[in-house]
């Protein structure tokens, strides 16, 4: 429970100016903190799926995606590094997704 507490400190230690972006983005992505915000991503997307009705399907690769995405960025620490990693991030789940929804519709689940 503690990770959990000290992710929510250090966000509003960021929202107040007392701590720098780069000093906060080193920090979350130690090992300690990294997993529980792995779950509370988890938990406000499903929150926001079931608030905006998004399908199972969508709901699936939005999670993939943006979990494969907290992995991608784990060890970027340069705005370089984010940047590089993000587009190659990008390219990845879009044949990701691609794929996922053309094995769908071609089982005819959708």
């Amino acid at each position: 429970m503690k990770p959990f507490l000290d992710i929510i400190n250090l966000t509003i230690k960021v929202y107040n100016f007392e701590m720098s972006y780069e000093d906060y983005s080193r920090k979350v992505r130690e090992d300690e903190y990294f997993y529980p915000m792995v779950i509370i991503l988890a938990i406000n997307l499903l929150a926001a799926f079931a608030i905006l009705r998004i399908p199972w399907y969508g709901g699936i690769i939005l999670i993939v995606a943006f979990i494969s995405a907290m992995f991608a960025q784990k060890t970027a620490y340069t705005y370089k590094q984010q940047f590089f990693r993000g587009l190659i991030w990008a390219i990845s789940n879009f044949l990701l997704s691609a794929a996922f929804l053309f094995l769908l519709v071609y089982m005819r689940i959708i």
